[in-house]
């Protein structure tokens, strides 16, 4: 049998209707979302469930509110891999990235989903209160486009890279303007001659 791996991703995999098909049509699912939606109501005072499948928000819209889109992220994970769980797929591994180092801990038995809870909510709030807002880009470029340009590396940080494919970086939210502009000019191709 082939091993079965849980892929559990974090910041940035969140939209507003997440798993709203699974919400509609599947019973456990749904019954999950809205007992762990219960508990954060109790604990914190938010309504996530609502916010997630607030009907005049669909999935283009931004959802970047750190606390919430966290918390998001997590009641969604957390009511899948009980899903799954409940129809006998259970995983041989568990991969995490970011945020969704809390649901493997849950899934692992290394943290309880209470604890979990309260860190992610107690970061969040240490980072609403302490950060300024910011955001991250992919370019599809080669990564030593980052290491030439001065504009870039004033700006934002190099958070990864892709050798030759791709790279990514953070910055503040007031710099975005001008980093999009930056590299459309740079990147976009140049018109030819001639041509309007």
């Amino acid at each position: 049998m082939k091993p079965v791996i849980f892929m559990a991703s974090g910041q940035g995999s969140q939209y507003f209707q997440m798993g709203v098909d699974l919400y509609n049509e599947n019973e456990y699912f749904y019954e999950k979302i809205n007992t762990v939606g219960l508990i954060i109501e109790n604990r914190f005072g938010i309504s996530i469930v609502d916010i997630i499948y607030d009907d005049k928000r669909d999935g283009s819209e931004i959802f970047s509110d750190p606390i919430l889109s966290s918390l998001g992220i997590y009641i969604i994970e957390y009511a899948l891999v009980s899903t799954l769980e409940k129809y006998g797929v259970q995983p041989t591994k568990i991969i995490a990235s970011s945020l969704g180092i809390f649901i493997s801990s849950v899934i692992s038995r290394c943290l309880d989903s209470s604890q979990a809870l309260d860190t992610i909510y107690s970061m969040m709030s240490l980072l609403n209160r302490r950060c300024d807002e910011g955001c991250m880009i992919i370019v599809l470029a080669d990564p030593t486009m980052y290491y030439r340009s001065s504009m870039l590396k004033e700006k934002s940080v190099l958070a990864s890279r892709d050798d030759g494919l791709s790279f990514a970086i953070s910055l503040q939210l007031c710099d975005l303007m001008d980093v999009e502009n930056y590299l459309n000019d740079d990147l976009l191709p140049q018109k030819r001659s001639g041509e309007k």
